[in-house]
């Protein structure tokens, strides 16, 4: 394993998961592995177990702490098979550097 990707970590490192995430961490003994947590709110409790097991973290936060950005824009996208994900985020992608330049 090269990546440990956490996503939804507030979830993830709640009591009842706690015990099985510590184990998959664990399990990744490549020295060089690169980990990742992410979530749209982080507890403070669940950012103290969260380091516990994530070292030399650093935190980003847009916008205010445990707060729902307003400028986050989200979009439903049915796209039906691996390739339609594929294209529609690169479509995504290309409307974001159309909407920037």
């Amino acid at each position: 394993v090269e990546y440990l990707v956490l996503d939804e970590s507030d979830k993830l490192f709640e009591p009842g998961l706690f015990t099985q995430i510590d184990s998959i961490i664990k399990a990744c003994t490549n020295p060089s592995i690169i980990r990742s947590l992410f979530s749209a709110t982080l507890p403070d409790f669940v950012e103290d177990r969260a380091r516990e097991l994530m070292h030399d973290a650093v935190r980003v936060i847009v916008g205010r702490k445990n707060m729902a950005s307003e400028t986050i824009k989200q979009k439903l996208v049915f796209t039906g098979s691996e390739e339609g994900k594929l294209i529609a985020i690169r479509q995504s992608f290309a409307e974001v550097v159309c909407l920037t330049t």
